[in-house]
């Protein structure tokens, strides 16, 4: 299976721990996360040094606060 993306090295957090791992995705959805994919891809991402985060996690989201009144 040729993957479409390889996401290289990255510190890939989960439920249940954080993991050094690559991520190969195919047709927009992640097809396989392993210690090192070698299948043929057309693009290679580096990730060394840096924290993958799943999709459901959006860092730009602010929280309304709610204001109390007196």
């Amino acid at each position: 299976m040729a993957l479409d993306i390889v996401i290289k090295n990255g510190n890939v957090v989960l439920t249940d721990g954080v993991y050094q791992v690559d991520i190969g995705i195919k047709d927009g959805s992640i097809a396989v996360i392993a210690e090192d994919i070698t299948e043929e891809t057309e693009e290679i991402i580096d990730a060394s040094n840096q924290f993958v985060l799943p999709g459901i996690v959006d860092t730009h989201v602010l929280q309304p606060v709610e204001q109390q009144v007196m």
